[in-house]
């Protein structure tokens, strides 16, 4: 079975990752998540906190994420990296009113990676040689 991604996702073990390009509002951001069936990141291994700290760190950028340490979901979770250094915080009023949900920020997206059966060996074949135009005489 192969596993694939959506294209411009990144492919980590069985997770694909969209890391966004442009800047949105926490509300925007999970809805472009949505709209490729996933949601914001939620940073839950050692070695998916590790993957993403090698693959943002250098851009010195803010990210609207879903969860970045044990315990509960959160919403407007940002992923803050500057100088080598990521550093996550809730973004929350002490009212409990989230003031940045205007804020614009990158996102990073994940959902499974989907997975296609094997492709039969006489369809490759087809693949590899396509059907050249018939001549009509």
């Amino acid at each position: 079975m192969e596993q694939t991604c959506y294209k411009d996702w990144v492919r980590n073990e069985d997770r694909c990752y969209f890391i966004s390009t442009f800047e949105t509002s926490y509300r925007g951001a999970t809805k472009q998540c949505s709209n490729y069936t996933s949601r914001l990141l939620q940073l839950n291994t050692t070695e998916e906190k590790n993957f993403f700290f090698n693959a943002v760190c250098h851009q010195n950028r803010k990210y609207w994420i879903g969860k970045c340490k044990d315990g509960k979901v959160a919403s407007n979770v940002l992923y803050k990296t500057h100088s080598g250094n990521l550093h996550c915080t809730e973004c929350k009023s002490s009212s409990g009113r989230s003031p940045c949900n205007r804020n614009e920020h990158h996102f990073i997206c994940e959902t499974a990676a989907s997975v296609y059966p094997d492709i039969p060996e006489e369809i490759q074949d087809l693949c590899r040689h396509p059907i050249r135009e018939l001549s009509i005489m």
